[in-house]
């Protein structure tokens, strides 16, 4: 009988616990099911409100109106315009004449700011405006399709120049160095005018015989450094056969200056068949 009933006792314990682990484990199971649609529901409370942000800042945005397309000729200014069709296949180490064999006429002026002459080294030393002008028919345009401009600057180093140098410069070497960095002014009918501001040092034959009450003649020569005269040829500036005086002309103080003679002259040398064209300024 104590046997019976501790087997019944155990068995009884036994299907107590195994009711509380059945119970226990559906327990377990609701909490689960209960967690996945809870997480369900977040993401899709989640997705709901990125999507009203993302409308908030699309709505966020300042407005932008859209303009009318603006012709891209019309906002560039005249002056950049013609400066661009001007230089555009533009050559300036070329002769600037559509013929070849067309000759390029260069006039030649001088207007003196001051000279001194030192008479133990036979130099003559001149500051002075050197006036040049010329036609490049690369460079000539229309003025009415260019809102009516009629001139334009180019830099030193844009266009063509004559290699017009000091023949008896007493400071020797060629390359234009005697001459100030100034701008070419350019006219519609192509014509440059160059006034570089100069400082020249030449040499001159000085006599000493009748020191020191003498009077001296000095020449300036000029002409180009390599183009013979078919190529290029000098003018006198305005047809002007003296060097002119500026108003500003500062005195030296001990000469004065007798005269001046502006003239043209042709020359030939032994080293070539053409002929050279030389400007003197006789002082």
């Amino acid at each position: 009988l104590l046997l019976s009933f501790f087997e019944f006792s155990h068995h009884q314990q036994q299907q107590h616990l195994d009711n509380s682990l059945d119970s226990s484990s559906g327990q377990t199971k609701k909490d689960i099911v209960s967690k996945k649609l809870n997480s369900k529901k977040l993401k899709k409370e989640s997705k709901k409100l990125r999507k009203q942000n993302a409308e908030v800042e699309v709505s966020a945005q300042p407005f932008i109106p859209l303009l009318p397309a603006v012709d891209s000729v019309a906002v560039i200014p005249a002056r950049t315009r013609l400066r661009q069709d001007l230089l555009k296949n533009y050559s300036k180490d070329v002769h600037p004449v559509i013929n070849h064999t067309h000759t390029v006429k260069v006039d030649v002026g001088l207007a003196l700011i001051h000279l001194d002459l030192d008479e133990k080294k036979s130099i003559l030393e001149v500051d002075a405006w050197l006036r040049l002008n010329w036609k490049d028919e690369f460079l000539s345009w229309n003025s009415s399709e260019y809102e009516g401009l009629k001139t334009i600057h180019f830099g030193l180093n844009d266009i063509w120049r004559p290699d017009i140098e000091l023949y008896n410069s007493a400071t020797g070497g060629a390359g234009n160095r005697d001459y100030g960095n100034t701008h070419f002014l350019v006219f519609e009918s192509g014509e440059v005018l160059w006034v570089p501001p100069a400082k020249f040092k030449a040499f001159c034959k000085v006599g000493l015989q009748m020191w020191p009450l003498e009077a001296q003649n000095c020449k300036l020569k000029f002409g180009s450094w390599t183009s013979h005269g078919d190529q290029i040829g000098l003018g006198l500036y305005k047809n002007m056969s003296s060097v002119e005086l500026l108003n500003f002309y500062t005195d030296n103080t001990e000469w004065d200056i007798l005269t001046t003679v502006a003239v043209m002259s042709t020359a030939k040398y032994e080293c070539c068949p053409e002929s050279y064209q030389i400007g003197r300024a006789h002082v």
